[in-house]
C-alpha cells in the first residue's frame, strides 16, 4: 500500500498541508477489510507508524520529533511529523555515491566503462517500469 506512487504522494501532500504524513493514507488503512480486525491493536498501529517512518525516510524526509493530530481517523490519534531532508544529507544518495566510488575503482578502463553503461541501463529500466522519468 505505501509503495503505491499515489499513496507516496499522499504522505508527502499531508506533510505539505501541515498534517502528519499518516493523515494522507489513514482512510485507506482504516477502511481496508483485510486489516479491519488488526487496526484496533496498539501493536498494529505502532507497526503502521514504523512503516510510514521507513517510507518517509526513503522518500527523503526525516522525523521532527513532534507528533500531530490525525484528524478524521477512528483508530489513530496522533502520528509523527516529518520535514524534508536536504538532498545533500540523503542517506540513500550518500550510499549510492559511495557504491559508485567503489565500482569506479574495480577493473580496467574498459571494464569500468562497461559496468557504468550496465548500471545506467538498469537504472533507466527501473525508473521507466515505475513510471518515473530518467
Amino acid at each position: 500500500m505505501l509503495n503505491d506512487p499515489a499513496n507516496e504522494q499522499r504522505l508527502i501532500d499531508a506533510e505539505s498541508f501541515d498534517k502528519p504524513a499518516l493523515a494522507g493514507v489513514v482512510r485507506f488503512i482504516e477502511s481496508d477489510p483485510k486489516i479491519a480486525s488488526a487496526v484496533e491493536s496498539n501493536r498494529f498501529r505502532q507497526t503502521v507508524g514504523v512503516a510510514v517512518k521507513l517510507k518517509m525516510e526513503k522518500l527523503g524526509w526525516e522525523k521532527t520529533g513532534k507528533k500531530g493530530t490525525v484528524t478524521g481517523a477512528r483508530h489513530f490519534v496522533s502520528a509523527e511529523r516529518y520535514t524534508k531532508r536536504p538532498a545533500t544529507e540523503s542517506a540513500y544518495a550518500t550510499a549510492a555515491l559511495n557504491a559508485l566510488k567503489v565500482v569506479s575503482q574495480i577493473g580496467d578502463d574498459r571494464e569500468r566503462e562497461e559496468t557504468g553503461r550496465y548500471l545506467m541501463e538498469a537504472l533507466a529500466t527501473t525508473r521507466r517500469e515505475s513510471g518515473r522519468v530518467f
